[in-house]
């Protein structure tokens, strides 16, 4: 399990800005660094782009799909 996939575990689906300021904490690489791993997602770790404001991505693991927790972080 990569680190961005527990981090979604254990917290659920967020923006990349949150994702990216707890990868920082956890692990001892530059944002620049942590953005190209961002980049480069793959399953169960998904990533939808285009909605959000500052050019964000709200990335969700597979299983949380249209669950009640991707819809509630997701109006947050």
């Amino acid at each position: 399990m990569t680190s961005i996939e527990s981090i979604l575990k254990d917290n659920g689906p967020m923006l990349s800005s949150e994702l990216i300021e707890l990868l920082s904490q956890r692990d001892s690489a530059s944002n620049e660094a942590i953005r190209k791993r961002l980049s480069r997602v793959a399953f169960p770790v998904r990533k939808q782009k285009g909605f959000f404001s500052a050019n964000q991505s709200f990335f969700y693991l597979d299983n949380d799909f249209d669950s009640e927790i991707y819809f509630e972080s997701l109006t947050q």
